[in-house]
């Protein structure tokens, strides 16, 4: 049996109405060519019997308690048997049905590249979205340059590398930059890939986040501790604006990202 093109991860926990959009937007996809690998972290509130109810071929359902986040993300990579994996977690979607399709052609355009990364909206509680374009690869050492959610991995390329579970916040940052200081061939897609609903554990727990990505940087990056200081600077003055004059800094934003309504 052929193995699928992609394998969609997604993860979850008590977060069934979140769990229900990433469902509609992984089943509305016009690609058919993947396997979706779903994780439930021991649910309580109708999530896995939702799951359950989909009478999804393509699904691979999992549950039971995992430790966490990024414990959850490595079961789902051992199930993974499609050549490219992404994570679609609980409230993430596609940013439209297309995405999967438009991702295979870029697949065999740049003849089967590593690592695939594109834009993301960001969504806020109100429903409107705001595109967040993608920074380059090379600017890494400034922290996550792409949503995680908006990043194609092929599973040939990972190998037996998974999530450092000591992380907490910063894991995927990690995880992509260490994959990253292998020999890589690497596409910037030039479209959103994914939706991302605002006021997830990272931005809930910034101080730690920061703290992670330092971590990131010094044992994985290198990057030298004047340049460290310097990031770290800019993100406190990034989140301090935010915090006081949140007006400002969305005007700000807008010079990088357009609003959409959903």
């Amino acid at each position: 049996m052929s193995r699928p093109l992609f394998s969609v991860i997604t993860i979850g926990l008590n977060d069934l109405e979140g769990l229900k959009e990433t469902t509609a937007s992984v089943l509305s996809q016009t690609e058919s060519d993947f396997d979706w690998i779903l994780i439930d972290g021991g649910s309580t509130d109708g999530s896995l019997e939702f799951l359950q109810g989909l009478n999804e071929p393509r699904a691979d359902i999992s549950s039971g308690k995992d430790g966490g986040i990024y414990p959850a993300m490595n079961r789902g990579l051992e199930r993974a048997t499609g050549q490219y994996v992404i994570f679609m977690n609980s409230g993430d979607a596609f940013a439209d049905e297309s995405v999967l399709r438009k991702a295979r052609e870029a697949i065999e355009r740049e003849k089967e590249p590593d690592f695939l990364y594109g834009h993301m909206f960001k969504q806020d509680q109100s429903g409107v979205r705001t595109l967040h374009p993608a920074y380059s690869h090379t600017r890494r050492a400034y922290g996550m340059f792409a949503g995680h959610a908006s990043m194609f991995y092929r599973r040939d390329w990972i190998g037996a590398q998974r999530y450092d579970t000591s992380y907490r916040i910063a894991g995927d940052y990690e995880f992509t930059c260490r994959l990253l200081t292998q020999p890589t061939t690497i596409v910037a897609l030039d479209f959103p890939v994914c939706v991302f609903v605002a006021g997830g554990v990272s931005q809930n727990q910034e101080k730690k986040g920061r703290a992670e990505n330092w971590r990131v940087q010094t044992n994985i990056l290198k990057v030298p501790f004047p340049q460290r200081a310097t990031i770290r600077l800019g993100h406190l003055s990034t989140s301090f604006l935010r915090k006081v004059a949140p007006n400002l800094y969305k005007n700000l934003r807008k010079r990088t990202g357009k609003k959409v309504s959903t």
